[in-house]
């Protein structure tokens, strides 16, 4: 068993395999790129911390975007560099808490959760910092992220599975530590001749803890979502988007 690290590229060299069809049934790839032009329809160019395969890099660039994203992986980047066929996406290798990327883009993302895999507040808050920095004045952050409260409410251990592909079947056994706000993901993935499972580890933040991480970093939040097709946020909501932009001095920034 294997456990899944961000900075070093593991997570992504691991599941290079399954990872674009564990996240096949999702919507994000079709809303994603009409929620960022509603967001701002001047918005040219987008980066993206934790780029992978491309899932949501390519589907933004097949749509006018010029698009730039880091990731620890090579195995990833190599998947992302086969699909670019002439699109305007560029793979940078990488860990985006250290790898500093000097320009200004309109749009910044940091979604799928990515921000709760890093396993410490002090990195969170400085991948915040750095893509507050990579912000125009007129840029909006973009931070998908869990309710934490959907694996508060289980008082067990839990295990669902579904198919990934004809004889392929993905158990995830989800573990909740609630003193140290960690999720514990164990990805079992079966074929006929193996098994093969990774450990993947969240740290999560609630919605108010997120904001006072992104207030330090001179953010403010302007928008919280429910997902990508601009829902408002529920009780019963699973995930949240949240849009951040830059404190003015007028807003109140130091």
């Amino acid at each position: 068993m294997t456990t899944a690290d961000p900075s070093t590229g593991s997570y992504g060299d691991e599941l290079i395999d399954v990872y674009d069809l564990m996240y096949a049934g999702r919507s994000d790839v079709h809303l994603l790129p009409d929620f960022c032009r509603q967001l701002d329809p001047a918005a040219a160019r987008v980066l993206e911390y934790g780029i992978g395969t491309g899932r949501l890099a390519l589907p933004m660039a097949r749509s006018g975007y010029e698009v730039a994203g880091i990731d620890s992986s090579v195995a990833m980047l190599d998947v992302l560099s086969s699909r670019i066929q002439g699109l305007p996406v560029t793979g940078v290798h990488g860990d985006f808490r250290s790898t500093v990327i000097s320009e200004q883009f309109d749009i910044v993302l940091i979604l799928t959760n990515t921000l709760f895999m890093l396993p410490a507040l002090d990195e969170q808050r400085r991948v915040i910092t750095q893509a507050a920095n990579n912000l125009t004045q007129t840029g909006k952050l973009v931070i998908e992220t869990y309710d934490p409260q959907v694996y508060l409410e289980r008082q067990s251990p839990f295990s669902v599975t579904v198919p990934l592909a004809p004889s392929m079947l993905l158990t995830d056994t989800v573990i909740t530590d609630r003193r140290e706000c960690r999720v514990t993901q164990i990805h079992a993935v079966s074929r006929p001749d193996r098994i093969d499972t990774i450990t993947e580890e969240s740290h999560w933040l609630t919605p108010r803890e997120l904001d006072l991480v992104a207030e330090s970093a001179g953010l403010q939040l302007t928008h919280r979502y429910a997902d990508f097709d601009r829902s408002p946020v529920t009780e019963h909501s699973r995930n949240f988007v949240s849009v951040y932009t830059l404190r003015t001095e007028r807003d109140g920034a130091p």
